[in-house]
């Protein structure tokens, strides 16, 4: 019990400072760089997101479920999966117009990838129960992250050389977490045969989660081609509300994946269905709170944050955060979908789902700016978790 309360805690604050550092580097890079600079690191922060999902590869669920492979199998594919984003990083330099991009693209892919050769430690300490480790390690890497990043940037007002010094936190919180992982597991020679047929298996997971980011990004991606990097900076600064809402997600889901589980095993599907109805009220329920404090005192500090007036965009941070709702609880039913081992169905509703993204990004962007990608954001994600739901009270009769 003692041990399940250190999880949830250490979870919880690991999760919450790791998933507001993109807020926080907005902020920093919005006050002291500029909107153009800040739109420029909004834009090459979403494509490191996008090709981060090519170096975890498999879920945090797969892994954490999975009992037909060792845990130096795990450690060496994602070896292999970050080599392959980092070099897919280098494509999109060469491809990128603007010079300041090309280096925030590859810095920050670099960051992402020290990140996701990290979670496939942190999967392992998952499956040892240890959870506490990874929440220790997330929340002193961001915290001491943020406060390096902040620094350099303030006295350099170098974006680059405040990111560099992101990646050498990092690096350094890597190394530690590499010796937590030996007290668990040993190292075991390189088997390829093995390592082949855990990207094989997992392939539709990788596909759908890649989809994911797409689908929740694809707005970030179309602004800047119609309205600039000033644009980019604003949408960036609407939609980092929803943050909140992904993050209470991710907090109700984690503690609940081992239980998932082992109801799965034992065939309890009941059992599975009444905990997830119940997350999903009280994720529904924390939208509509969100939503209302964000009307009554979320824009003050907001408009202090950034040193611009948010009150314009106040029912857009509305509808972010609604959208962001049926996202979140879209994510709760995946992860108890994947544990259920029904991966080939979630990849048909990512695929309807980025299409109606895609067609509704690019005609309310072109004629409707800022607000149209807001309205798309909405839409998508609104249609997006009743496809879900549809799925999982079919698959669950």
């Amino acid at each position: 019990m003692i041990q399940e309360k250190k999880n949830f805690v250490w979870n919880l604050l690991g999760l919450t400072f790791n998933s507001f550092n993109s807020l926080f580097f907005l902020i920093v890079v919005k006050r002291i760089n500029g909107l153009e600079i800040a739109g420029s690191f909004s834009f090459a922060y979403a494509i490191a997101c996008l090709l981060y999902i090519v170096s975890i590869y498999y879920t945090r669920a797969y892994q954490v479920s999975n009992d037909e492979y060792k845990a130096s199998d795990f450690v060496y594919s994602r070896c292999v999966s970050c080599i392959l984003m980092f070099l897919i990083s280098l494509i999109l330099c060469m491809i990128s117009p603007k010079k300041i991009d090309k280096f925030l693209i590859v810095l920050l892919c670099l960051f992402r990838n020290v990140e996701a050769m990290a979670d496939v430690f942190y999967g392992e300490f998952h499956r040892e129960n240890r959870l506490d480790y990874a929440g220790k390690s997330l929340f002193i890497k961001a915290l001491l992250g943020v406060s390096l990043f902040f620094i350099t940037d303030i006295y350099s007002h170098s974006i680059i050389l405040a990111v560099c010094s992101l990646i050498l936190v990092n690096i350094i919180g890597l190394v530690i977490d590499y010796l937590n992982y030996k007290k668990y597991r040993t190292i075991e020679a390189f088997n390829w045969k093995k390592i082949y047929t855990l990207f094989k298996s997992s392939r539709a997971i990788f596909i759908f989660s890649f989809v994911s980011i797409l689908l929740v990004n694809m707005q970030k991606y179309f602004i800047p081609f119609f309205e600039g990097d000033s644009a980019e900076a604003i949408f960036s600064i609407i939609i980092m509300p929803g943050t909140m809402m992904s993050l209470c997600g991710q907090y109700l889901l984690n503690p609940y994946m081992t239980y998932f589980n082992e109801q799965e095993k034992e065939k309890n599907y009941n059992k599975i269905k009444k905990r997830l109805v119940y997350l999903l009220i009280v994720l529904g329920i924390f939208s509509l709170f969100a939503s209302l404090m964000l009307i009554t005192v979320g824009i003050p500090i907001l408009n202090m944050i950034y040193a611009m007036d948010t009150k314009i965009y106040r029912l857009l941070f509305v509808l972010v955060i609604l959208g962001a709702g049926f996202y979140s609880m879209s994510v709760l039913i995946s992860s108890v979908l994947t544990i259920m081992k029904e991966n080939s169905v979630q990849l048909k509703i990512y695929t309807i789902s980025t299409m109606i993204c895609l067609i509704s990004s690019y005609v309310f962007i072109k004629y409707g700016g800022i607000q149209g990608a807001v309205y798309s954001y909405m839409t998508t994600m609104g249609i997006h978790f009743l496809e879900y739901l549809i799925i999982f009270i079919k698959r669950t009769k």
